[in-house]
């Protein structure tokens, strides 16, 4: 299985680690209409509430949520799959729907890789 993928969402490439499911916000926020919106949510009550939750069910701490990781030479901003599902529904139910999509897909893909 490739280390990255890509999947496109209104002719938008967005990365994906294969490996542990994480999205790049960066290219997510290169949709139109989605720039400024990461920044907005990532400071509300609802985004850290969402971190809280996820580092509480699974145990890890915010920079294992949200991680700065460099992808061809371009620091990229990686996202928990569960964050970005939650980031994806509140600005467009759409591709809020895709990204559940895309994870269900990935993970998919991976239990049958390890059978």
């Amino acid at each position: 299985m490739d280390k990255y993928k890509k999947i496109y969402y209104k002719n938008t490439a967005i990365l994906f680690r294969s490996f542990d499911g994480y999205f790049s916000i960066t290219d997510i926020c290169m949709i139109d209409g989605v720039k400024n919106k990461w920044y907005e949510y990532i400071k509300s009550d609802e985004a850290r509430d969402c971190i809280y939750v996820l580092g509480k069910k699974y145990g890890i701490d915010y920079d294992d949520i949200i991680n700065l990781y460099i992808y061809n030479g371009n620091l990229t901003t990686w996202v928990h799959p569960s964050l970005v599902i939650h980031f994806s529904m509140s600005i467009d139910s759409q591709l809020g729907f895709e990204m559940i999509e895309w994870v269900q897909i990935n993970r998919e893909e991976t239990i049958r890789k390890n059978l």
